[in-house]
């Protein structure tokens, strides 16, 4: 039986119009997860809502979520608000599979491949992987607005303390926004392009189910192992918010 843990709100950082950061702190035991690893948030409205952990585990037990909360996305609304009234959180977990220490092989180059706020468990790999990995390290993070890399300022701090990381953006709605010059299109199909033999890579993944079943298809063609295609979207139909 999966265990259930009692936090507090500590912090509610607003990105962009629709996406926000949650911070939560145990209140008395700290859940023991793994980077990459997603909980169930138990809403007193009686939803659950499933999220992922966006920060690889910390002495001090806390906790980080991203949460985009715009229309299509009406429970993680509903979560926002039962915080604006009560700080607590009561979530159940770590759920998943696609961790490092479960994947990683030392002679394999890893990708990791985001889509929105698929970015929340790949943040959780890479700060695991900066400090515990020697491999290169490349991030191509698909968005829909220039606004949506919220955390571009943290990925350009990793590329100036470790020359073995790099990222990439990739906007996938460029007629809305003619002064980008950053690569644009489907993040997955740009990944393609970039690593046309992936035989030797290890590919970690994270976004909407469409998009990871896309790529799944397409990098398989390219050669990339089934199983070194890690997503916890599959074969289960979870949606990242």
């Amino acid at each position: 039986m999966t265990n259930t843990y009692h936090y507090l709100c500590q912090e509610k950082l607003i990105k962009t119009r629709d996406i926000s950061l949650i911070t939560i702190v145990p209140i008395s035991h700290a859940l023991t997860y793994q980077a990459g690893q997603f909980v169930e948030i138990l809403l007193r409205s009686g939803h659950c809502l499933l999220l992922s952990i966006a920060n690889a585990p910390q002495t001090d037990g806390h906790i980080e979520f991203h949460l985009r909360h715009d229309e299509a996305h009406p429970i993680a609304k509903l979560f926002l608000n039962e915080l604006e009234q009560d700080a607590n959180v009561v979530l159940r977990g770590p759920f998943g599979e696609s961790t490092l220490e479960q994947n990683i092989q030392s002679q394999e180059e890893l990708v990791f491949l985001a889509g929105g706020t698929g970015f929340a468990p790949i943040k959780a790999l890479l700060q695991l992987a900066l400090v515990n990995s020697q491999q290169p390290l490349l991030l191509y993070w698909g968005i829909r607005r220039p606004e949506d890399a919220y955390d571009e300022p943290l990925l350009q701090q990793w590329k100036t303390r470790y020359p073995r990381f790099d990222y990439t953006l990739v906007l996938s709605e460029p007629h809305q926004h003619p002064s980008w010059t950053a690569p644009t299109g489907f993040v997955h199909d740009y990944v393609a392009q970039k690593h046309p033999d992936m035989k030797a890579l290890c590919l970690f993944a994270s976004g909407p189910f469409e998009m990871i079943q896309a790529a799944q298809r397409l990098f398989t063609h390219q050669g990339l192992k089934t199983h070194r295609f890690i997503s916890d979207m599959l074969p289960k139909t979870i949606k990242t918010i």
